[in-house]
């Protein structure tokens, strides 16, 4: 039977910006991150991955189309 098993990771990164209040400076940040200035990568993991099991196919057959990779161990 096959199980679908969801992998999360967290990663932050706390970063300084000039702005005049907080939704500059979020704005600021936000723009930065769309334009790949900020690039979060495995430096910014923080805490342990969560893993949780999503069902089988007959369970959630609206699953199928989001599996990046299948493992037969």
């Amino acid at each position: 039977m096959k199980f679908y098993v969801q992998i999360e990771e967290v990663l932050s990164r706390l970063v300084s910006v000039e702005a005049q209040d907080e939704d500059e400076a979020i704005c600021k940040v936000e723009e930065l991150y769309r334009n790949s200035k900020i690039v979060l990568d495995y430096s910014d993991f923080c805490g342990e991955p969560f893993i949780d099991c999503k069902g089988t196919n007959i369970d959630n057959p609206e699953l199928e189309h989001l599996v990046k990779e299948e493992y037969n161990l």
